[in-house]
């Protein structure tokens, strides 16, 4: 089953030349990265204070991602902005990013958006 909200994040496997304690390193990596974030429906808390607006307890990562990731991008700090990029993907990131009403965000921070998140 391919799940595209990780996938992106999941790192290859080289085994050429690995003594396997490198290898375990990295799946071990792959196996957090999913279980904290394949069945996320609360975001984390660092996020309340930028949906200060919304009743944080109701905030579903997937059915707001626009309004999540814009609000990050708007008022958030780098470890909001790190966990949109990799709870969404940089392509989704900037996808949003692109629809963002200009007058919505500080041109300053959607210059160091497209940077970060690729343009």
């Amino acid at each position: 089953m391919h799940n595209s909200k990780i996938a992106h994040r999941l790192k290859p496997i080289d085994v050429s030349g690995d003594d396997g304690f490198h290898l375990l390193s990295i799946l071990w990596t792959n196996v957090v990265f999913v279980i904290q974030y394949t069945n996320m429906t609360k975001l984390p808390e660092i996020f309340r204070s930028i949906l200060w607006s919304y009743d944080f307890e109701k905030c579903d990562p997937e059915k707001m991602k626009n309004t999540i990731i814009a609000n990050a991008i708007a008022y958030g700090d780098f470890g909001h902005w790190r966990f949109i990029k990799s709870f969404y993907g940089a392509s989704n990131v900037q996808k949003v990013l692109n629809n963002i009403p200009v007058s919505a965000v500080r041109p300053s921070a959607i210059n160091l958006a497209k940077m970060m998140f690729g343009s």
